[in-house]
């Protein structure tokens, strides 16, 4: 049996995104809500299509501070006006060089949120359809934001991650407790692999975490990104996995 699995990376962020370019399929640029402006967007875009690599925005909570991981308490009406706007700029510079974006995927708190509050996954479905009416919805294998895009007919590609540490549920270890990252290398190649076949993750108590997912993310701000992304990469092709991004 043939597997085949896309790689992305959050990007835009002040990181190291053209080692990590090199070795992902898309990308998710930062886009004015957590970190980013018009020039870092437009770098990293330029940087994107150099690699072929697949591009899509990476809304947020209105967070710059809290770099978007932080939880806020915003009503619906602004929180949707704040999502129109970051979507909105990144169109307008991926429109002025020629590039396309194909996807949407909400960054930190509002992604693990949206998957749980209806009207925040409300509010990310909305923003995107209004900016980008064709993109795919990119977010958790459960919850209310997978269930909020399939009713609204939206493509959804449900994601999993080789650095984070999943609970039972199917949810990430929040980021405050220990372990939540996952740091050793062959560790994140052995959950890469187990959820790129197919058989999930594995609980922090070793139990078994079934994830059904399209996309792996590579963190570009997990220390050793880089190191992990080619390290990663080559494991999948080893073991005859086709990594490519969605069509």
């Amino acid at each position: 049996m043939t597997f085949t699995i896309d790689l992305n990376a959050d990007i835009g962020e002040g990181y190291d995104d053209e080692s990590i370019l090199a070795f992902v399929t898309s990308g998710n640029i930062a886009c004015g809500g957590h970190t980013g402006d018009q020039e870092t967007i437009a770098r990293t875009i330029g940087l994107a299509l150099n690699h072929d690599v697949a591009i899509g925005a990476h809304p947020s909570y209105p967070d710059r501070r809290g770099f978007g991981r932080r939880s806020i308490k915003i009503d619906p009406e602004t929180l949707l006006g704040a999502l129109k706007e970051q979507l909105t700029m990144i169109r307008a510079v991926a429109e002025s060089i020629g590039a396309k974006i194909g996807h949407v995927k909400p960054h930190g708190a509002l992604y693990n949120d949206a998957a749980k509050a209806r009207h925040l996954a409300e509010c990310v479905v909305a923003a995107s359809q209004a900016v980008f009416p064709k993109a795919t919805i990119v977010g958790p294998p459960w919850g209310e934001l997978l269930d909020v895009a399939r009713l609204s007919g939206v493509d959804y590609r449900a994601e999993g991650f080789s650095d984070r540490q999943y609970l039972e549920d199917g949810s990430l270890m929040p980021r405050v407790l220990q372990g939540a990252v996952i740091g050793e290398l062959k560790q994140q190649i052995a959950q890469a692999i187990s959820i790129a076949e197919g058989r999930g993750a594995t609980g922090p108590k070793g139990e078994p975490v079934p994830l059904n997912v399209q996309t792996l993310c590579l963190h570009g701000d997990t220390p050793g990104a880089a190191k992990s992304a080619e390290a990663i990469h080559q494991a999948l092709k080893r073991r005859g996995i086709d990594i490519k991004a969605p069509q």
